[in-house]
């Protein structure tokens, strides 16, 4: 795919290759000041034949989309383990400018049958989904946490059905391993057929510090490596996606999680609040 260079985005940000390092010299602030993170996904396939696994958000391209062992909701897409970490109800609305990145919009809700339930629609070019999301932590007796997404999708005039499962565990302090199966189950969309596939990932904290980062395996492999800065409330991230760089900003303004991204040409944009 080419990638067209433009001058202004829509939320006024330069898109040219010169703007996306403009913020490196923040980074070895970060660096000297601050927790950091990198996330490590050994194997994964983020989509298949049309519909697989998928990863949108600001927050999550930030870090060039290598969510699958982190213990967040926002996670959830890529691993439902992950939404099992959601302590509070919360919205969040994600805006992408390139549609095949998708737009997001998901609600979280806490204290569903044990578990944490939430409610995502996304619409990714002709794709349109909604997943009805389940996790529930604490659920063997090692530490460790399920989760299931049952999808519906459309794609133009077809709609079909998916399950996705995943797997999230911490055999050792600081370390998390995550498992995600997507098309468990799965119907056909038209003559496009939903493939099963597997992503592992697994995060290391040491001390301060969590060391991350992400190789994907799918019929045409893919290595995508993210790294996050956590100063207070304001965070800094770098991802590496299929040659692309990613960056990213996050914090809160006004009672709001705003998070940042821009990948190759597109710009991402996330808001969410706790209630």
């Amino acid at each position: 795919m080419q990638n067209a260079k433009c001058k202004i985005s829509d939320f006024g940000f330069r898109e040219d290759s010169d703007s996306q390092f403009a913020i490196l010299p923040s980074l070895k602030f970060a660096i000297r000041n601050s927790q950091f993170a990198i996330l490590f996904i050994l194997f994964g396939s983020p989509c298949f034949c049309g519909v697989g696994i998928v990863s949108t958000g600001a927050r999550n391209m930030g870090i060039g989309g290598a969510v699958c062992g982190i213990a967040e909701p926002t996670s959830m897409l890529v691993n439902p383990a992950g939404l099992s970490f959601g302590s509070q109800s919360q919205m969040t609305y994600s805006y992408a400018t390139d549609k095949e990145r998708g737009d997001w919009w998901t609600t979280v809700y806490p204290d569903v049958q044990n578990g944490v339930g939430a409610v995502s629609f996304v619409k990714r070019g002709d794709e349109k989904m909604i997943y009805l999301s389940y996790g529930k932590n604490k659920a063997f007796r090692w530490n460790g946490a399920y989760g299931m997404n049952l999808k519906f999708v459309k794609i133009k005039e077809e709609s079909g059905i998916g399950i996705d499962g995943g797997l999230l565990v911490s055999p050792k302090q600081r370390i998390n391993l995550g498992l995600s199966v997507a098309n468990l189950i799965s119907s056909k969309i038209g003559n496009i057929s939903q493939d099963r596939g597997f992503i592992l990932g697994l995060s290391f904290k040491r001390s301060e510090k969590t060391f991350l980062a992400q190789f994907n395996l799918q019929k045409e492999n893919m290595a995508l490596f993210g790294v996050e800065f956590i100063r207070g409330d304001e965070t800094i991230r770098l991802g590496v996606e299929d040659g692309g760089i990613a960056l990213g900003l996050g914090g809160e303004l006004f009672g709001l999680n705003i998070n940042w991204a821009v990948v190759r040409s597109c710009h991402l944009l996330s808001l969410g609040f706790t209630y």
